[in-house]
């Protein structure tokens, strides 16, 4: 049984089109969002709700995919350091913001080549956190600009998440995150008068250590420096003398005889050299006995 050349050709183009749907075409459900990132040139997609083609499909295992909810509720808890407190990198000395955030992401906005790499999560949360410290940083600014005052934030604490909650929604909105509520989910916990004043003096001594070990390390590199160049100079005059001895043989005679204690009146030294044992620049050539010879001082 013969198939005819059309018929194959119509075979072939129709497993192309199930390969290339199969491959390149990705469903996206209505409440939800994928994030496909290519693992040849590292790019990243966003693909919304709806049928999206993306030809790198064809190549197998190419493409890797993540699907995410559009809309996420989550539970934030922003840090705010104190100044200058922020320097002991402690909880202890900083304003704990607890809030409730409710954002969907835009997908034709969303900014996901921005989005770290290897972290857990949803996308969005990558971004919302750092969106929420930076804008309750930025609110109580003039709170705590003159020096921490404890009773202040307490009593303007609405109106400081208010206006916290607008600059979230502003910079969330430029990164393709639509801000749908963002409210406190609990008191504010701030550190106590007492414990920023102690936080303020336990800074000031380690400024005043820090202070200390430095001008001690820089004492101790000029103490190194100084004995550095001091034992370079001191080769260099030992190299210098040993240029001079080397080229007056005899120097060393003269230097030899005039240390000489006044109570020296004699002086045995080998003929040759003139020099007492150990002193002489000739090498001493030792002559070897003769097969045979007989030594009569034994």
């Amino acid at each position: 049984m013969k198939i005819s050349g059309r018929k194959v050709f119509t075979l072939i183009v129709l497993s192309a089109a199930v390969y290339l749907y199969c491959a390149c075409v990705f469903r996206i459900g209505s409440g939800e969002f994928a994030l496909v990132r290519d693992r040849e040139s590292g790019e990243r997609l966003v693909l919304g709700p709806g049928f999206d083609f993306v030809w790198q499909g064809v190549v197998p295992r190419r493409l890797e995919v993540a699907r995410y909810a559009l809309r996420v509720s989550e539970f934030i808890e922003a840090r705010v350091a104190i100044p200058p407190l922020g320097e002991l990198e402690s909880d202890h000395y900083a304003i704990r913001v607890p809030v409730n955030a409710v954002y969907e992401i835009v997908p034709g906005s969303f900014r996901a080549v921005l989005s770290p790499a290897g972290r857990e999560g949803h996308p969005g949360s990558i971004f919302m956190k750092g969106f929420v410290e930076k804008a309750f940083a930025a609110s109580l600014g003039t709170y705590l600009a003159q020096g921490y005052d404890r009773n202040a934030v307490m009593r303007d604490r609405e109106r400081i998440a208010a206006e916290a909650a607008e600059l979230v929604k502003s910079r969330a909105a430029k990164t393709g995150i639509s801000v749908i509520g963002l409210e406190l989910s609990g008191p504010m916990v701030l550190p106590e008068q007492r414990t920023y004043l102690q936080g303020l003096a336990f800074l000031d001594d380690l400024r005043e250590i820090e202070h200390n070990n430095k001008k001690e390390l820089l004492v101790l590199q000029s103490q190194l420096e100084r004995e550095k160049r001091r034992k370079k100079e001191y080769l260099e005059k030992l190299s210098d003398v040993s240029k001079l001895v080397k080229s007056n043989p005899d120097l060393l005679k003269y230097i030899y005889i005039d240390r000489l204690g006044d109570d020296v009146k004699v002086i045995l030294t080998p003929e040759k050299s003139g020099m007492p044992l150990g002193l002489s620049l000739d090498e001493e050539k030792t002559v070897g006995k003769r097969k045979g010879e007989i030594d009569n001082l034994r």
